[in-house]
């Protein structure tokens, strides 16, 4: 402890113990600012600061389609997300791996939004590609619920919950993309046999998944 005389003292050697702290006459532990209560209060407060700027770091890092470094500031602000923010409804594929001709369904369910869900899609990314809030598009998509009379997707809403199941094949794509050149399969040399499939909005971004699929190619068997 010091004397209420020593008090300038003492701070001139606060300040300027940098890098002799082995030469300094402070007994940190007697210090008001060290005292055990004071550093639980600040080890509490330094705990909160931290989880709350994770947050912040990761979601200014997908608005900017960026990639963090730490994982771990990735995953605590990930579970902490996820545990605030119940999923919105669940996605699931009718197999694991398919052949490279067989078609692909995809079932759904989700909250029914206020403006309903007619500019939805499903949409197949890459393995690991998120649609970054609509700015990365799909290899392809197609409407969550047809009103074409096509046989691609089939959905009822009931309860404010929309359910359905979507098909990519060859003749659901040359149905409901006959203008832009789609073709199914999908060219695994361009994209890969690993995919990712999400629920779209109407700007493009998932709200729902990603359920994973692989394809197993015909020239690998």
């Amino acid at each position: 402890r010091y004397p209420a005389s020593k008090s300038s003292s003492t701070a001139a050697k606060i300040s300027g113990s940098s890098g002799s702290d082995n030469k300094s006459s402070i007994n940190m532990a007697e210090h008001p600012i060290f005292r055990k209560g004071v550093r639980k209060r600040t080890a509490r407060q330094h705990a909160s600061v931290s989880k709350s700027t994770a947050i912040i770091d990761v979601k200014i890092a997908r608005a900017n389609g960026l990639e963090m470094l730490d994982n771990t500031l990735i995953s605590a602000a990930t579970a902490n997300e996820s545990t605030a923010r119940p999923p919105k409804g669940n996605i699931t594929s009718n197999k694991e791996e398919y052949e490279s001709e067989d078609p692909v369904s995809i079932n759904f369910s989700l909250s029914t939004p206020k403006d309903g869900v007619s500019n939805y899609r499903i949409g197949i990314f890459m393995r690991t590609t998120h649609p970054q809030g609509g700015s990365i598009p799909p290899i392809m998509g197609l409407p969550l619920c047809s009103n074409e009379g096509s046989s691609s997707s089939n959905c009822l809403t009931s309860d404010n919950i929309t359910t359905g199941l979507v098909t990519f094949s060859e003749e659901t794509i040359k149905h409901m993309m006959p203008n832009v050149g789609a073709h199914w399969p999908i060219d695994f040399d361009q994209w890969g046999t690993e995919f990712d499939v999400y629920v779209l909005d109407g700007g493009g971004d998932g709200v729902v998944g990603p359920v994973k699929f692989n394809v197993m190619r015909n020239d690998t068997h």
